[in-house]
């Protein structure tokens, strides 16, 4: 297995098991929570441990490269459904949980 952010150069230690969309966004939501778990196809990320220690992974341009190769590989209208679905167990506003807030 191997860095998904390897591009970026300085990959260092262990791979870890990196939340895409921050984790504390479903913080005291057990059914977002759940859901992020059962998708993770699209949430989790491989990281390096340089990278995911360092924050690097929790950068933009991180986000929109790891949120990018989702889409390519499983479609955008899947990515899009997806998220949308995730956004509905959100009883305030979750406009930046889109593909746009996300890749833009």
């Amino acid at each position: 297995m191997t860095c998904e952010l390897a591009f970026l150069g300085g990959c260092s230690g262990r791979i870890h098991r990196h939340h895409i969309v921050n984790r504390s966004r479903t913080r005291g939501n057990k059914a977002a929570r759940k859901f992020v778990d059962d998708n993770g196809w699209l949430f989790w990320a491989d990281i390096c441990e340089g990278h995911n220690v360092g924050r690097t992974a929790d950068t933009k341009q991180a986000k929109r490269y790891l949120l990018s190769r989702r889409v390519d590989r499983y479609g955008i209208m899947t990515v899009g459904r997806t998220l949308a679905e995730f956004r509905k167990l959100f009883k305030s506003d979750a406009s930046d949980l889109t593909i746009e807030g996300l890749i833009g």
